[in-house]
Protein backbone atom coordinates (compact mmCIF):
# COMPACT_ATOMS: atom_id res chain seq x y z
CA UNK A 1 0.00 0.00 0.00
CA UNK A 2 1.31 3.46 -0.87
CA UNK A 3 1.77 5.79 2.12
CA UNK A 4 2.47 9.50 2.31
CA UNK A 5 3.43 12.04 4.94
CA UNK A 6 4.02 15.80 4.88
CA UNK A 7 6.72 17.13 7.20
CA UNK A 8 7.23 20.79 8.02
CA UNK A 9 10.98 20.94 8.62
CA UNK A 10 11.09 24.61 9.59
CA UNK A 11 13.39 27.10 7.88
CA UNK A 12 16.26 25.92 5.67
CA UNK A 13 19.07 27.62 3.79
CA UNK A 14 21.84 25.93 1.83
CA UNK A 15 22.20 22.15 2.13
CA UNK A 16 20.67 20.18 4.99
CA UNK A 17 20.80 16.46 5.76
CA UNK A 18 17.39 15.31 6.97
CA UNK A 19 16.28 12.02 8.46
CA UNK A 20 12.68 10.86 8.76
CA UNK A 21 12.05 7.94 11.11
CA UNK A 22 9.07 5.92 9.86
CA UNK A 23 8.49 2.22 10.46
CA UNK A 24 6.69 1.95 7.09
CA UNK A 25 10.11 2.25 5.37
CA UNK A 26 12.76 -0.47 5.01
CA UNK A 27 16.02 -0.61 3.09
CA UNK A 28 14.23 -2.12 0.07
CA UNK A 29 11.47 0.52 -0.04
CA UNK A 30 10.86 2.70 -3.07
CA UNK A 31 10.74 6.23 -1.61
CA UNK A 32 10.07 9.54 -3.35
CA UNK A 33 10.88 12.84 -1.62
CA UNK A 34 9.92 16.35 -2.73
CA UNK A 35 10.53 19.73 -1.10
CA UNK A 36 8.82 23.07 -1.52
CA UNK A 37 8.58 26.54 -0.09
CA UNK A 38 5.56 27.09 2.12
CA UNK A 39 3.77 29.44 4.44
CA UNK A 40 4.52 29.46 8.13
CA UNK A 41 4.19 26.08 9.82
CA UNK A 42 1.92 27.64 12.44
CA UNK A 43 -1.79 27.00 12.70
CA UNK A 44 -4.44 28.97 10.86
CA UNK A 45 -7.97 29.80 11.94
CA UNK A 46 -9.75 26.65 13.01
CA UNK A 47 -6.53 25.08 14.28
CA UNK A 48 -5.49 23.61 10.92
CA UNK A 49 -1.79 23.52 10.06
CA UNK A 50 -0.83 26.10 7.44
CA UNK A 51 0.69 23.92 4.73
CA UNK A 52 0.15 26.21 1.76
CA UNK A 53 3.00 25.34 -0.58
CA UNK A 54 3.88 27.59 -3.47
CA UNK A 55 6.34 28.08 -6.30
CA UNK A 56 8.59 30.97 -5.31
CA UNK A 57 11.85 32.18 -6.87
CA UNK A 58 14.14 29.94 -4.79
CA UNK A 59 15.37 26.60 -6.11
CA UNK A 60 14.68 23.55 -3.92
CA UNK A 61 16.37 20.23 -4.73
CA UNK A 62 16.33 16.82 -3.06
CA UNK A 63 19.33 14.48 -3.39
CA UNK A 64 20.82 11.26 -2.07
CA UNK A 65 17.60 9.56 -0.97
CA UNK A 66 18.65 6.54 1.11
CA UNK A 67 15.96 4.37 2.71
CA UNK A 68 16.97 2.17 5.64
CA UNK A 69 15.11 -0.12 8.02
CA UNK A 70 12.89 2.30 9.94
CA UNK A 71 13.32 5.50 7.93
CA UNK A 72 14.90 7.48 5.12
CA UNK A 73 17.84 9.91 4.99
CA UNK A 74 18.16 12.55 2.27
CA UNK A 75 19.53 16.01 1.51
CA UNK A 76 17.54 19.15 0.70
CA UNK A 77 19.23 22.19 -0.84
CA UNK A 78 17.57 25.60 -0.72
CA UNK A 79 19.25 28.13 -3.00
CA UNK A 80 18.29 31.49 -1.54
CA UNK A 81 19.91 34.33 0.45
CA UNK A 82 17.86 33.75 3.61
CA UNK A 83 16.23 30.77 5.34
CA UNK A 84 12.88 29.72 3.87
CA UNK A 85 9.95 27.81 5.38
CA UNK A 86 10.11 24.30 3.94
CA UNK A 87 7.76 21.34 3.60
CA UNK A 88 8.96 17.89 2.61
CA UNK A 89 6.59 15.29 1.18
CA UNK A 90 7.65 11.64 1.50
CA UNK A 91 5.84 8.92 -0.44
CA UNK A 92 6.54 5.23 0.13
CA UNK A 93 5.31 2.96 -2.64
CA UNK A 94 4.12 -0.62 -2.35
CA UNK A 95 6.43 -3.23 -0.84
CA UNK A 96 9.55 -3.45 -3.01
CA UNK A 97 9.83 -7.22 -2.54
CA UNK A 98 7.75 -7.67 -5.72
CA UNK A 99 9.93 -5.28 -7.76
CA UNK A 100 12.88 -6.08 -9.98
CA UNK A 101 16.36 -4.64 -9.73
CA UNK A 102 18.31 -4.32 -12.97
CA UNK A 103 22.08 -4.00 -13.21
CA UNK A 104 23.93 -3.17 -16.40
Amino acid sequence: MTSHCRWWVGTLIGRAKLDLTWDRINRQSCVMVTASECGSGGTSEGGRVNNDRFLGSARFTVNNIAPYDGGVAFRVTVEWDEPLETYVDVTVFDDASDNWTFAS
